[in-house]
């Protein structure tokens, strides 16, 4: 085995080694000495703090740059940071490193809200790039370069851009493009990747990850700062990610630094760190075969998922720009569509679960999504193909056992689901919204602050229509926001809200509501 690949346990063992020269008059408080005492599963014998011989993360210069110099090379990167706050702490740190307090952002409307909770923090004016919604899956789609090109021209203060490319479901805009217009206007392009980690990959000896049929990263084409979370689509540990600081055309490498010091944790897990190098290094060893079998596995499923006669699978086939209109997509998502065979998305995720013993990563209206990953194996692919061949052929009346109740809690990414033509939507008459009292001009689509600090009210969802929104609703996973402070409630969010509360779609808030109900009791 090379040395460019024999790293994979580098830094665990650097860590073994550090536990068997002295006894430990340090944190953490189970000294690593938990034999019989405590789970065994959990990995207290590389658990660590920074000591001399463990570097430290947030003035990294021994094993922990040389990680992180391995992920980059890996990455096809100049720079990368290890985050162990998830990809969360990677764009606020990437946002506020970019644009000064109380200065003025262009965002995709599909963003993160870690996107939207950073200009909450620095009271940002955000300006929105809306992309259009796919009239099949009710998803968004590409942002349009147009629409980022007008917006910057409107707003010419703008201090940086940010894109979510590829979403939750796997849609990819033109990063190359948006860039260029950054650039032309010397900005920077801040891409959140965080469904993205496997894009881009440099394995050893020549090839890439893009040479088996996956898209290329942002980091390649022209975005400045890349964020990707190692734990969503490779082998990496919860909560773990990295930063990838492409160019220093606008940023450098201290000024993230600087940030990454303040939303980072002081305390950084050593074993979140050691997965992230484990994974690296893994990828560097494995990488090539496993993406060459992922790739072969993915062909197959979407060669029998053309079969279906019901079901329909987002973009099966590499139909994205002639169908839908995407610039690019994702073949690791696999989006499925049970309206055809007349089941939601809920009753689609029940019998796959309860049935065939598969659990989906969400539901939404009438779709499930399977996230894929290298780690899957080919008879996985093979298998969840040949149920949703059984369901598609038995139909909707086949799996009515399967029919959630009420309270079955399903998640959308953005509450998209239009109502079909002619189709009454049930009024929801417990749910209630927190709407601004008075009308704060200027508010929609711009400083989310002043917005959460006017005073509210509670309000059915009929009477909300037309209202400001005092509070943010977001249905997780992905955590993409239905409603932002400030913004005008139109009719289209209503129909999207009633429609996931009739599915008994669980909504997350930003906290408003529920302090206003505590109040009101008291009184």
């Amino acid at each position: 085995m090379s040395s460019e690949t024999a790293h994979e346990m580098e830094l665990i063992n650097a860590l073994h080694r550090q536990g068997e020269a002295s006894y430990p008059f340090h944190m953490p408080g189970h000294k690593r000495r938990a034999a019989g005492l405590l789970p065994e599963e959990l990995p207290y014998r590389i658990d660590f703090t920074e000591i001399p011989g463990t570097d430290n993360l947030h003035e990294a210069d021994g094993i922990l740059r040389a990680a992180m110099e391995r992920t980059a090379r890996l990455c096809g990167v100049p720079w990368s940071r290890y985050l162990v706050n998830g990809s969360t702490c990677g764009n606020l740190a990437a946002i506020a490193a970019a644009v000064r307090p109380g200065g003025e952002l262009i965002a995709a409307r599909n963003c993160h809200r870690s996107i939207w909770h950073a200009a909450e923090l620095l009271d940002l004016a955000v300006h929105v790039a809306e992309p259009p919604e796919d009239a099949e899956f009710h998803v968004s789609g590409s942002v349009n370069p147009g629409e980022v090109q007008r917006l910057l021209v409107r707003f010419p203060k703008t201090e940086a851009v940010v894109l979510t490319s590829p979403t939750y479901e796997g849609v990819l805009s033109d990063v190359h493009a948006a860039a260029e217009l950054c650039h032309e206007r010397g900005i920077p392009l801040i891409v959140d990747e965080a469904h993205g980690a496997h894009l881009g990959l440099c394995f050893p000896g020549g090839g890439r990850s893009c040479d088996y049929g996956f898209p290329d990263s942002a980091s390649h084409q022209g975005a400045d700062v890349v964020i990707q979370s190692a734990h969503k689509t490779l082998p990496g540990l919860t909560q773990t990610a990295w930063l990838h600081l492409c160019s220093e055309r606008f940023l450098s490498p201290a000024k993230l630094e600087h940030q990454l010091d303040i939303f980072e944790t002081s305390s950084p897990s050593y074993p979140l760190l050691c997965s992230l190098d484990s994974c690296t290094g893994f990828l560097l060893r494995e990488g090539r075969g496993l993406f060459e079998r992922w790739e072969r596995a993915l062909r197959n499923f979407h060669e029998e998922a053309k079969k279906f006669r019901r079901l329909r699978v987002l973009c099966c086939g590499g139909d994205s720009r002639e169908r839908h209109g995407f610039f690019g997509f994702d073949p690791s998502k696999l989006y499925i569509s049970g309206r055809g065979a007349g089941l939601t998305g809920a009753e689609l995720a029940a019998c796959l679960r309860e049935r065939f013993h598969f659990e989906m990563e969400m539901t939404c209206g009438d779709c499930v999504l399977a996230m894929t990953s290298p780690m899957d194996s080919p008879e996985a692919l093979a298998a969840l193909a040949a149920a949703l061949r059984r369901v598609d052929d038995d139909g909707g009346d086949a799996v009515s056992a399967y029919r959630p109740g009420a309270g079955f809690a399903s998640s959308c990414s953005d509450g998209r689901m239009s109502a079909a033509v002619g189709e009454t939507v049930p009024e929801i008459t417990e749910m209630e919204l927190s709407v601004l009292k008075e009308a704060v001009p200027g508010q929609r689509f711009r400083r989310f602050r002043p917005a959460l600090e006017q005073p509210a009210e509670r309000v059915s969802l009929s009477a909300a229509q037309g209202r400001q929104s005092g509070e943010y609703l977001w249905c997780y996973p992905p955590g993409v926001p239905i409603l932002l402070p400030g913004e005008e409630i139109s009719e289209a969010r209503l129909s999207s809200i009633r429609r996931l509360a009739v599915a008994g779609t669980e909504f997350h808030r930003a906290g408003r509501a529920e302090q206003m109900k505590k109040k009101q009791e008291l009184q």
